[in-house]
């Protein structure tokens, strides 16, 4: 797996902390990694590495973790506020996905989404809160309802289509995510 193996590299580098660096290690499953990815300390991990030039390509993420992105799989977990949900998309460019297959836009219904590669727009469900990740190579219009609230990371390099827009709505805030933040 290319996945496991550039882990592995992370882990042998130094760059997780000693309990993420357990934690993928005792992983013992795809969809055990990707709730490790998912939860709140971990969702602009893979942004941030991708800021740093170390991570696997948007092709092998896909293929080797499909059933856990493009709304395929909302990871849920549990807090002292309460539950929280958590999901990824990768490489969607115009309402295709990597393999070509049409998608449409990318729908946020979770608490926490991640967005790798994306082009086209972004909806954000009713009446929901959620907190956006966006790494340096996402392309996309966000379109958050009224009675939503919603506050978007993006790394350098990310565009927002209508930045000035979102900056405009009440419950949206807009944040650069910097190295070291």
């Amino acid at each position: 797996m290319v996945v496991k193996d550039w882990l592995d590299t992370i882990i042998e580098k130094g760059v997780l902390c000693d309990e993420y660096k357990e934690k993928v290690q005792k992983a013992l499953n795809k969809k055990e990694l990707m709730d490790i990815v998912l939860d709140a300390n971990g969702v602009s991990w893979i942004p941030e590495q991708i800021a740093k030039g170390r991570c696997v390509s948007y092709e092998a993420m896909y293929k080797e973790f499909w059933p856990f992105l493009n709304g395929r799989y909302k990871a849920k977990f549990q807090q002292e506020t309460g539950e929280y949900t958590s999901s990824m998309y990768v490489g969607i460019h115009n309402e295709r996905d990597l393999s070509g297959v049409l998608f449409g836009n990318v729908f946020v219904d979770t608490t926490l989404c991640v967005l790798l590669d994306i082009q086209g727009d972004v909806e954000v469900a009713e009446n929901h809160v959620s907190k956006i990740y966006l790494d340096q190579n996402c392309d996309v219009r966000i379109i958050v309802p009224e009675t939503s609230k919603c506050i978007v990371y993006y790394f350098v390099g990310a565009k927002i289509r209508n930045f000035k827009e979102l900056k405009k709505h009440r419950g949206v805030y807009v944040w650069e995510w910097k190295d070291g933040d």
